[in-house]
């Protein structure tokens, strides 16, 4: 078991540059920010964001974590930023709901509703849902 560990975390680690499978996504809605907004280059793009955020234009090197963000280089260090940058994405219901998951909560799944017995993901979200009972009979 540990050596299995050892190279899922080697094999990991090999990706180069590695990213969050959620960043390709979070990409994408940026791109329609831009599309929309019709913004030219990155650096306004994340000025923009920042600016419909926090309510005025980024002073200095506050810009920078948004491009953090948006890269999932970084993420944001609370729910309350990660919902903030979530509306200044203009994301839908469902959109912030998948963000919260696999952005903040770090999930590799998200599971829309329980699967039936059948389902081949049955398994994981059994398997899954029984650590999470566990964990809270703890607390």
């Amino acid at each position: 078991m540990e050596q299995d560990v050892i190279q899922i975390a080697k094999d990991i680690l090999a990706r180069e540059p590695w990213r969050r499978p959620e960043s390709e996504c979070i990409q994408g809605k940026v791109n329609r920010v831009a599309e929309r907004e019709g913004v030219r280059g990155r650096m306004a793009l994340d000025c923009l964001i920042y600016e419909k955020m926090y309510g005025r234009p980024p002073k200095n090197n506050e810009v920078v974590k948004i491009r953090f963000w948006r890269t999932g280089r970084h993420l944001p260090s609370d729910r309350a930023e990660a919902l903030s940058f979530a509306r200044a994405l203009g994301l839908d219901a469902a959109e912030t709901d998948c963000l919260m998951q696999s952005y903040m909560d770090r999930c590799d799944r998200v599971f829309e509703r329980p699967p039936e017995p059948g389902d081949p993901d049955f398994g994981v979200y059994t398997e899954r849902r029984n650590l999470m009972d566990a964990l809270l009979s703890e607390y």
